[in-house]
């Protein structure tokens, strides 16, 4: 039994109303993704039934910021993938709903992409469980869920998790971007370089995005999960 490893299952908000062209695109982003977070942080990751995508991470105390990371990354880039579809402006908004969940596995070999364990499904089911299937009314009220053998952390987590979910809903695309490469610890004169952008814009962007409120969650979920863990 492998205990405190940390699975993220993510689908794409009103996913059944995509059109199988732009899952394709949005499927090529999620890898690309994936590939810079396993050069990054060591991250496992794979397509399952072609909707779902599931990592896997040794650390659960990076967990939160890689679910940020690939929130931020497909919003900044959702206005790339053109929709005509009844879901396009909650996609646009929304863009992809994480779970994050921390528990044991029964059989972890990478190597052979076999990863086990009742989190996997717990997690899964979390975001079927919360997914609004009327195409002629489709919303999303939560994009971020966790879950935990700690019940007081799975509180405690929650009004985190809602303000993070409604701060990334009234991001800008150009906001996201630079949300982004925050997360990833780019300074701000980096990320000027980086977008070509002025100064004042990527300050204005770092502001508007709500950043130092976000760093500020994710240090203190970095710092209380290390706690319970050694727990």
């Amino acid at each position: 039994m492998i205990t405190n490893h940390t699975i993220l299952s993510c689908d794409i908000a009103a996913s059944s109303s995509r059109e199988d062209s732009d899952k394709e695109k949005l499927q090529a982003l999620i890898l690309e993704w994936s590939e810079d977070m396993k050069t990054r942080y060591g991250l496992f990751s794979r397509i399952v039934e072609g909707q779902f995508l599931e990592c896997y991470i040794n650390q659960p105390a990076l967990a939160l910021r890689l679910a940020l990371l690939l929130r931020t990354r497909i919003k900044s880039r959702a206005k790339d993938l053109p929709s005509s579809s009844p879901g396009k402006a909650v996609f646009l908004q929304h863009g992809i709903r994480v779970a994050i969940g921390i528990g044991s596995l029964t059989r972890l070999q990478l190597e052979k992409e076999r990863i086990e364990g009742n989190i996997i499904q717990q997690t899964r089911r979390i975001l079927e469980e919360s997914h609004h299937n009327d195409l002629q009314k489709i919303s999303v009220k939560e994009s971020l869920f966790f879950l935990s053998p700690w019940e007081q952390l799975n509180f405690d987590l929650q009004p985190h998790l809602a303000w993070l979910h409604e701060n990334l809903a009234r991001c800008t695309a150009k906001q996201c971007e630079v949300l982004y490469l925050k997360l990833l610890g780019f300074g701000e004169k980096e990320i000027q370089q980086q977008l070509g952008k002025a100064q004042s814009t990527v300050n204005n962007h770092t502001t508007q995005s709500g950043w130092s409120a976000v760093e500020k969650t994710l240090n203190w979920y970095e710092h209380t999960i290390k706690t319970y863990c050694k727990s």
